[in-house]
């Protein structure tokens, strides 16, 4: 049983690869962030380039890529990604292009130099990777037009991690440092021809492309990104008595999706897991509740928020013995006051 169980699972990876011939995957999401485009970035994501530049202020644009590794069951034995770069500017002698893994969830469509994806933000402006580049590649020559060049990265320990489960597969950044001079455009996923790939060798191994720099030879860069979920409400609506009531519970940052939980939720409440307060309050009061809200990666953010429930509004003429009373005898006639309507019945 267990030599067929082997047989059958050789006969799936046959259709990922042939004796053992390299995989090659091209990318589900690819676009740039730029420092002058903040909130929803437009069509970045739907062009059929991105774009990697240096400069310092508003000149400093970085690539994103992600690539689906669910049907990939087995760490490659080496992985290289590679972009087509056709149209490299202004390098200096040497400029480095960094791949960083990235760290948080984004969308190719929300993606820009302060959002990661819609009503969530970076903790960094420019983008959250991890400071530790996995490759690089160096950059020697100015040329343009189609005659480019493929760029390669060797993602081979990323990659693994991500296959065997042990990182979370969020993409990478590629960048070059602040103050280079290089203005580097590559084919995106929407060109066609010539679109990003990730090759992932098992057996035949990979020749290694021009310019390709270790991880382990490029010092860090960039800031430590805080993974947990950051609180961004610092009270709850008031609600009442008798009347239904419904919150959304808001954080932002950290690992989607959020599980949160909570603890002194008054009768008639809950806080469902995908964070929202909801119910008809039985009993008024000033209440404190303690949500936790719970990242994929099982990190947290605890917060500690004052819910006050109103008493039911009174209805409509409760406790005026007077308009009780009208009630019986008819409202007082259009342009008189209760009270001089009581005079005039007294003098009858």
């Amino acid at each position: 049983m267990r030599n067929l169980l082997l047989l059958l699972g050789l006969v799936f990876c046959g259709s990922l690869w042939a004796q053992g011939d390299p995989v090659t995957l091209h990318p589900v999401a690819d676009t740039y962030l730029s420092a002058s485009h903040t909130g929803r970035p437009g069509d970045r994501g739907k062009r059929d380039e991105f774009q990697i530049y240096g400069q310092a202020n508003e000149q400093q644009f970085r690539a994103l890529l992600r690539f689906d590794l669910s049907q990939i069951k087995a760490p490659p034995a080496q992985a290289f990604l590679r972009v087509y770069a056709w149209n490299i500017g202004r390098p200096k002698k040497t400029e480095l292009i960094r791949c960083h893994p990235l760290v948080r969830e984004w969308t190719e469509e929300w993606a820009s130099w302060d959002l990661c994806q819609e009503g969530d933000q970076w903790a960094n402006a420019g983008g959250d990777w991890d400071p530790v580049a996995v490759s690089g590649c160096n950059v020697t020559v100015e040329m343009g037009g189609e005659s480019g060049w493929w760029l390669e990265f060797d993602v081979t320990p990323l990659v693994q991690l991500w296959v065997a489960k042990r990182r979370p597969n969020y993409g990478v950044a590629l960048m070059l440092d602040s103050g280079s001079t290089s203005e580097v455009r590559c084919r995106s996923r929407e060109k066609g021809a010539n679109p990003p790939e990730l090759v992932l060798a098992y057996a035949k191994p990979l020749t290694p492309g021009r310019g390709m720099v270790l991880g382990s030879k490029i010092p860090p860069y960039g800031k430590p990104v805080n993974l947990d979920p950051v609180w961004t409400m610092e009270s709850l609506n008031q609600a009442r008595v008798g009347e239904p009531f419904t919150q959304k519970l808001l954080v932002r940052g950290g690992a989607r999706p959020y599980v949160f939980s909570a603890r002194g939720v008054p009768d008639g409440f809950t806080v469902s897991e995908d964070g929202v307060l909801a119910g008809t309050g039985q009993k008024a009061g000033r209440f404190s509740l303690e949500v936790t809200c719970a990242g994929a990666d099982k990190r947290r953010a605890n917060k500690r928020l004052e819910f006050v429930v109103a008493e039911a509004v009174a209805a409509a003429g409760a406790g005026n013995p007077l308009a009780a009373e009208q009630g019986k005898t008819g409202a007082a006639p259009a342009g008189k006051t209760d009270k001089t309507q009581a005079v005039e019945e007294e003098e009858r």
